[in-house]
């Protein structure tokens, strides 16, 4: 194992209806190949779980087209630009370290894939003992002619879940942008 795996608790949270949170996930470190994770069953009770390897080493800023098919943590700022694009397909979770970003700027464009049954999550890095709360990661920001489409898609704990600066365009349809400390879309010049 790498050193963060995602556990999905394929017993919970299964409603396909609730595209925002389907199904349970914890993310951990993994230490060694060994993960520390517990959880509490009741009598007659039994989950089953999925573990998959999370990505700490993507590569940023993004140059040319690139497409995201995996769950990644962000350990700096994710920087799209100079007629870039990032292609994120669904199902992914994005995580981010306390202060870091991602950033869209001059001409680079981001395109988030989420279907009604395998949305997109962007977020906060926590351990898991740790309380997810607002203001756990910057947010997105989209400048200087900037463009994106996000569908299906999940924006939370954010400073701002997404501004908009200089020009730059966004379209945003069957999202969940909630649950960030100051706002969720802020629109400074942006269209």
């Amino acid at each position: 194992l790498g050193n963060y795996v995602e556990i999905i608790d394929l017993a919970t949270g299964t409603d396909s209806s609730d595209w925002e949170g389907t199904p349970d996930t914890t993310f951990c470190s993994a230490s060694g190949g060994t993960i520390a994770y517990s959880t509490i069953l009741g009598p007659g009770e039994g989950r089953l779980f999925k573990i998959v390897e999370v990505d700490d080493n993507f590569t940023t800023p993004v140059y040319g087209t690139v497409l995201l098919s995996h769950d990644i943590i962000l350990l700096e700022d994710l920087v799209i630009h100079d007629t870039s694009t990032l292609i994120i397909d669904s199902g992914v979770s994005i995580l981010a370290h306390p202060d870091s970003d991602i950033t869209i700027i001059n001409d680079g464009t981001i395109t988030v894939n989420g279907t009604s049954s395998d949305s997109i999550y962007f977020g906060p890095w926590i351990e898991e003992s740790d309380t997810v709360s607002a203001g756990d990661w910057v947010g997105i920001y989209f400048d200087n002619d900037a463009d994106g489409t996000l569908n299906y898609c999940s924006i939370q704990y954010a400073e701002i879940g997404i501004e908009m600066r200089t020009d730059s365009e966004i379209d945003i349809s069957h999202s969940n942008i909630s649950k960030n400390e100051t706002s969720g879309i802020y629109n400074f010049k942006g269209y």
